[in-house]
């Protein structure tokens, strides 16, 4: 007679209660890096309006990956908020792409939270409840930030709170000196 151990049958156990829709979860393709262009979005924002990353060439632009249900992206709000505040009048944009459960949500979260900047509604589409925008970056958790600097090259990648704000100011800093000589 075969004894299983108790880490065996705990192992046996965890196995076979994943959910079915992420045992079976296609992979995601690697996640762009530092150095390389960033891939377009394309697709409507929260109010139903063209939204395509690509138009904001020329600008820095801090592309958030965020979901109200995601604690550590509840915390980014009030730096998003003085970014917004600080930078409004120069080449900088901030763009969300919301993992939110549904349109109206992120919709809410934006009113609610007095978060100004334009996102998309990336819609669960995947077994694992990962939507199409999200997929097509390989990510995988919430939040993950990129800064874009104004020729579309991926500068940064997850960088939070102060180290954000440096980051934006320095490639605007960048920006500003490439166009005075």
């Amino acid at each position: 007679m075969h004894v299983r151990s108790p880490r065996s049958t705990l192992l046996l156990v965890l196995f076979f209660a994943l959910p079915p829709r992420l045992a079976a979860a296609p992979t995601l393709p690697p996640p762009p890096v530092v150095g390389r262009t960033a891939p377009d979005i394309s697709g409507v924002d929260l109010d139903g309006h063209p939204l395509r990353l690509s138009d904001y060439r020329g600008k820095v632009v801090v592309l958030l990956f965020t979901a109200d249900w995601c604690g550590i992206c509840r915390s980014q709000y009030p730096y998003e908020r003085l970014l917004l505040e600080l930078y409004g009048n120069w080449p900088f944009a901030m763009l969300g792409v919301s993992a939110d459960e549904t349109r109206g949500t992120a919709r809410q979260t934006h009113v609610d939270e007095r978060l100004t900047y334009r996102a998309w509604w990336d819609t669960p589409e995947r077994p694992d409840g990962v939507g199409r925008i999200a997929g097509r970056w390989g990510v995988t958790g919430w939040p993950t930030i990129y800064v874009i600097d104004g020729q579309g090259t991926i500068r940064y990648v997850d960088v939070r709170e102060e180290d954000l704000l440096k980051a934006v100011r320095q490639l605007l800093n960048e920006q500003a000196t490439s166009t005075v000589r």
